[in-house]
C-alpha cells in the first residue's frame, strides 16, 4: 500500500478532502477553511491557506509530505524559507519528533490516513495529473462586464495609492535616486530574491557606483556581481571549471582590481525554481545596464524624464519602450555563466518594463511630484497609469482570472491587472469574502 502513495497523491487528497477538522498531533483542533492555492515555489506546497487552529484564524503556507519524518530528510528545518509553513500534512506519521521550523516555532502535523478497514479514495486520474483550480468567487454571478470592469479600476487605483504612499515614506527617509535604484532593484529581482537584492543595494549603494572610477560599464558590472557574489571565481562549482571567454575574464579582472571584501554568498540567492531568464546572474547584469543607459544625467532624472518629456499620448509607450534593455554580449547567448540558451532574449523585455513601470517607476514619480510640488507631474503620471496596457499575467493573475471568471476583454490595462493583485492581497488571501467589494456590491 505505501508504494501506492505519493506525494503528488497525498496533495490531491488535501485538497479535495471533504474533511474539514482534524486533530493535529499535538491535540490541536485543525479546522480548514481553505486548503490553500497550489505554489511552484519553494517554500510550501500550498500558499495561502486558512485555518482555525484550537479557534484561532492563522493564514500560511501548507508543506504536504507522505511521511512526516520527510520534513527532517528534505532539510526543510534548516531553511528559513520555510518558516511561512504553518500546517504540515502528511498521510502517515512514522516519527513522534514534531515539525520544527528554522525559525524554532514548532508546527501542528495532521494524517490524512484512514482508520483500518477503510478503503482510500484514490482518483481516477493518476496524481500526476494536475491539481484542480479552487472553485471560482460564488459572488461573481452577481457582476455584470461594466461592474466588474469598474470594480477593477477602483481597486487598481487603490494598489496605486499604497505604492505611492510607501514611496513618499521612503522619500523621507533616503535619496530619491536611492530609492528608485531599490525599487527598480526590487522588481527585478522577483520574489524568489527580491530580499536578496534588498540587500545588495543595502550593501551597494547607488552613489557607491556613481562614484567608480574611472567609469566603465563592464567595471561597473563586476562591482555588482562581484559584490552579490555571482562571478564564476565566487561560486564553488564554477571556480572549478574556468570559463574561456573573452567578457568573462574581464568582468574578473575589474573586479580583483576593485579588492571588495564586504560581499554577499552564493546562497543568499534563489536559482531553484526560477525560470533561466529570471536567473538572478541576468537580473543584475538587466540592474547594471539600466543604470549605465541613465548615467547621464543619472538614474533619478533620467527615469523622470522618461514620464515629463513625451507627450501624453505617447507617454506610456515611450516609457516602457526605454525601460527595455536588449539582449547583448555575453548574455545575449547565456542564462547564467556557463549556460547557454538557443535563442537571444532582452534582459528586460516589454512585460517586464511594464509590469517596472506600474509597480515602480509611476508611484515613485506621483510620490516625488507631491513632495516637489509637481501637479504637472502627478497628473500625467496619473493618466499613463490608467492607459498603459497590461503586462504578460504572472501565477497571481492567473489564478484571479479564474477566481473570477474574467473573459479576455474585462481586464485590459495594467490598472486592472493591479485591481485584481489588490483584491486578492486584500481579501481572497484572507478568505474575508465579507469585506471584498465584490460581495458587497
Amino acid at each position: 500500500m505505501k508504494s501506492a502513495i505519493s506525494e503528488n497523491l497525498v496533495a490531491h487528497l488535501w485538497q479535495r478532502s471533504r474533511v474539514a477538522q482534524f486533530v493535529a498531533d499535538s491535540g490541536k483542533n485543525v479546522q480548514v477553511i481553505h486548503p490553500g492555492r497550489l505554489s511552484h515555489d519553494i517554500g510550501g506546497d500550498f500558499q495561502d491557506a486558512v485555518l482555525l487552529i484550537d479557534g484561532q484564524r492563522i493564514h500560511g503556507n501548507i508543506e504536504v509530505h507522505v511521511t512526516n519524518k520527510q520534513w527532517y530528510n528534505h532539510k526543510h528545518h534548516c531553511d528559513s524559507r520555510y518558516n511561512n509553513v504553518v500546517l504540515h500534512v502528511v498521510y502517515w506519521q512514522d516519527n513522534p519528533v514534531p515539525t520544527r521550523l528554522q525559525n524554532g516555532i514548532v508546527i501542528p502535523t495532521i494524517s490524512l490516513s484512514l482508520p483500518a478497514g477503510q478503503c482510500l479514495d484514490i482518483p481516477v486520474e493518476r496524481p500526476e495529473s494536475r491539481l484542480q483550480v479552487s472553485p471560482p468567487c460564488p459572488h461573481i454571478a452577481r457582476q455584470s462586464t461594466e461592474q466588474l470592469t469598474g470594480l477593477l479600476t477602483a481597486a487598481g487605483k487603490q494598489r496605486f495609492a499604497g505604492k505611492v504612499d510607501f514611496f513618499l515614506r521612503a522619500l523621507k527617509r533616503g535619496k530619491p535616486g536611492q530609492v528608485l535604484f531599490e525599487g527598480l532593484a526590487k522588481a527585478l529581482g522577483y520574489s524568489q530574491n527580491s530580499e536578496a537584492f534588498r540587500r545588495l543595494t543595502n550593501k551597494l549603494t547607488l552613489d557607491a557606483i556613481g562614484q567608480l572610477q574611472p567609469y566603465k560599464e563592464k567595471r561597473q558590472q563586476a562591482l555588482i556581481l562581484g559584490t552579490a557574489g555571482l562571478l564564476p571565481s565566487q561560486r564553488a562549482k564554477l571556480k572549478q571549471k574556468p570559463l574561456v571567454n573573452v567578457e568573462v575574464e574581464e568582468l574578473e579582472q575589474n573586479w580583483r582590481t576593485l579588492g571588495l571584501a564586504n560581499i554577499m554568498s552564493e546562497t543568499d540567492w534563489c536559482f531553484f525554481r526560477v525560470r533561466p531568464d529570471n536567473f538572478p546572474t541576468r537580473r543584475l547584469i538587466a540592474l547594471s545596464c539600466l543604470i549605465s543607459k541613465y548615467h547621464n544625467p543619472g538614474l533619478f532624472q533620467g527615469i523622470l524624464k522618461l514620464i515629463t518629456e513625451p507627450p501624453e499620448e505617447i507617454a506610456w509607450r515611450w516609457l516602457v519602450d526605454c525601460l527595455t534593455i536588449p539582449a547583448q554580449g555575453y548574455w545575449a547567448s547565456h542564462f547564467d555563466f556557463n549556460v547557454i540558451r538557443s535563442r537571444s532574449a532582452a534582459l528586460i523585455g516589454y512585460d517586464k518594463a511594464a509590469e517596472m513601470a506600474a509597480n515602480i517607476v509611476l508611484p515613485f514619480a506621483s510620490a516625488w511630484s507631491r513632495i516637489s510640488c509637481a501637479p504637472k507631474l502627478e497628473y500625467k503620471t496619473a493618466k499613463i497609469y490608467l492607459h498603459l496596457p497590461k503586462p504578460a499575467d504572472n501565477e497571481l493573475t492567473r489564478y484571479m482570472r479564474q477566481q473570477l471568471l474574467i473573459t479576455p476583454g474585462t481586464c485590459r490595462t495594467a490598472c486592472h491587472q493591479q485591481g485584481l493583485l489588490h483584491i486578492f492581497k486584500s481579501y481572497c488571501r484572507y478568505r474575508d469574502c465579507a469585506s471584498c467589494p465584490i460581495s458587497a456590491n
